[in-house]
């Protein structure tokens, strides 16, 4: 059976004649019934303080769900980032070797054609000065042989050998007076073959 303060003061004793003083016994009772409800008061309390302990521990634990499951989402979304990056670099980096194998494949090709051309207009260069050193020979033997043919001779003998050529000239379609035509003519020929060798760009 719970007692409580107010059994305490209602309790009464039976009297007899060498039984405890009633004053006494009222006030002790008096006195245990104060105590009894600041316990009382202390214990409801403790157990509202105890209560809200609960209450805020079960939020903690659930704060700290929330929180686990929050770090575990980050960690997860930061190892996806990670990954991403990982292959997106990687990707980056695969790209730009393949772009930089196609430019050095360009340039070398570019550099092959260029040298192709050089040696070309090269070989064009020394075919031309040949022909050109070719023409002046020939002119200077002209020159010599028209020379050797203004000389005076005698009307019996026979036409000499420079004679010879220069009445061939002569006999051409280039006149005598004119053999500096020859070169200009040699130049736009060879002009002619130079721009038609020469491949477009």
């Amino acid at each position: 059976m719970k007692i409580t303060p107010l059994d305490l003061r209602k309790q009464e004793f039976k009297k007899s004649m060498r039984g405890y003083d009633v004053h006494e016994v009222d006030a002790f009772l008096e006195m245990v019934a104060k105590e009894m409800e600041e316990l009382l008061r202390e214990n409801s309390v403790m157990t509202e303080r105890l209560r809200e302990l609960d209450d805020k521990i079960d939020d903690y634990r659930s704060m700290e769900k929330t929180l686990q499951g929050t770090l575990t989402s980050a960690q997860k979304t930061a190892d996806d980032l990670r990954k991403n990056a990982e292959k997106e670099a990687e990707l980056v980096l695969r790209n730009t070797k393949i772009k930089a194998t196609h430019l050095v494949e360009e340039a070398r090709a570019k550099m092959a054609d260029l040298q192709a051309e050089v040696t070309a207009l090269e070989e064009q260069k020394e075919v031309f000065i040949a022909r050109f050193k070719s023409m002046i020979e020939i002119q200077q033997r002209l020159l010599d042989a028209h020379a050797e043919a203004k000389k005076p001779v005698a009307k019996s003998a026979s036409p000499t050998h420079a004679q010879s050529v220069v009445a061939a000239a002569e006999s051409r379609t280039v006149p005598r007076a004119d053999y500096r035509k020859l070169g200009s003519l040699f130049f736009d020929a060879k002009r002619s073959e130079v721009q038609g060798s020469t491949p477009e760009p």
